[in-house]
């Protein structure tokens, strides 16, 4: 028995630290895919396909801003290209300090900014099967994280993680009872998202596709498509010319950027 200690003694002196494999939970999951794909600045341009039950196809182009400011909030700008029907249409989101998130719509035949009321997080964004909340940031301690088990998804094994609203406050305005996230162990990032209405009822499914690994282990999709399943509606979102930790002026989130005519340029 005392051959045993010691030997057991020994082998704790020469594994080396790290080698036992940190406990993973819901939450520290999320934070790790948060600190590996999280980028402070970037541009992209969007092709987006809309595509009703009937099969018929509508197509836009889209240019997207965002950043990350020195105080660690972000803002965002979406703004239409094409076609020249809803061309110039934008979207502004500022994330601010109190958890909150304000988004102003800009429609060029108003030529003014229209506040966003919350009432309106719900709502589809411009025909589209992304709500308005979508395209805002998520804080992550406005969430609950519950891992719920493995599943493997195209070959790939991933964890499943079952999100909820974590405050009475933040589950009264959002139009999602849970979201179950599926998340690649290998590269930890999300390749699936189901969503869950207020009634606890299958709404929406997002998959990502075309994975491309950027700077370090920060990795994106390519292409997303969300199905939004009692509707038979679908949306599929093709990013292209991506720059990523760029340099963008604070200014390009501003009233005065949209009013100026400068977000067309």
């Amino acid at each position: 028995m005392k051959k045993l200690i010691v030997c057991l003694t020994m082998l704790t002196f020469l594994v080396p630290i790290g080698t036992f494999a940190e406990e993973m939970t819901g939450r520290r999951i999320m934070d790790l895919v948060k600190e590996a794909h999280d980028v402070k600045n970037d541009t992209a341009d969007i092709v987006m396909l809309i595509i009703n039950k009937k099969g018929n196809k509508k197509k836009r182009f889209l240019k997207r801003y965002f950043k990350e400011f020195e105080n660690g909030l972000k803002r965002s700008l979406i703004v239409f290209r094409e076609p020249k029907d809803i061309a110039g249409t934008a979207l502004l989101t500022w994330e601010l300090d109190d958890g909150q998130s304000k988004q102003w719509l800009y429609l060029p035949g108003q030529k003014k900014l229209q506040r966003m009321s919350s009432n309106s997080l719900k709502s589809y964004f411009m025909g589209t099967d992304l709500t308005y909340e979508d395209l805002m940031s998520d804080k992550i301690d406005d969430y609950t994280y519950t891992l719920t088990g493995e599943e493997t998804l195209d070959g790939n094994a991933c964890y499943v993680i079952e999100i909820t609203p974590g405050t009475k406050e933040k589950a009264k305005v959002s139009g999602y009872a849970k979201r179950v996230v599926f998340v690649r162990k290998d590269i930890l990032f999300t390749v699936k998202i189901v969503f869950y209405n207020q009634r606890g009822i299958l709404l929406k499914t997002q998959t990502n596709h075309d994975l491309e690994k950027l700077d370090g282990d920060t990795w994106t999709a390519n292409k997303t498509l969300i199905i939004r399943h009692k509707k038979n509606h679908k949306t599929l979102m093709g990013i292209k010319n991506r720059k990523a930790d760029i340099v963008l002026e604070d200014a390009v989130f501003t009233e005065n950027f949209i009013l100026s005519g400068k977000y067309l340029q």
